[in-house]
């Protein structure tokens, strides 16, 4: 990860890191609790044995 950042413009280090750094953690709080959510919202429109 630090070669990526050392290659990147040094005006653009700082937000790059910074994403690398957010990126995983926010793709977990989608995983796990953004997807949940809008599939329990996709199924509350479905029946229970989907007829």
């Amino acid at each position: 990860m630090d070669k990526i950042i050392k290659l990147a413009p040094k005006e653009n280090r700082d937000v790059l890191e910074a994403r690398m750094f957010a990126g995983p953690s926010l793709f977990m709080i989608g995983l796990f609790f953004f997807y949940p959510a809008i599939r329990t919202f996709y199924l509350s429109f479905k029946d229970r044995y989907r007829k």
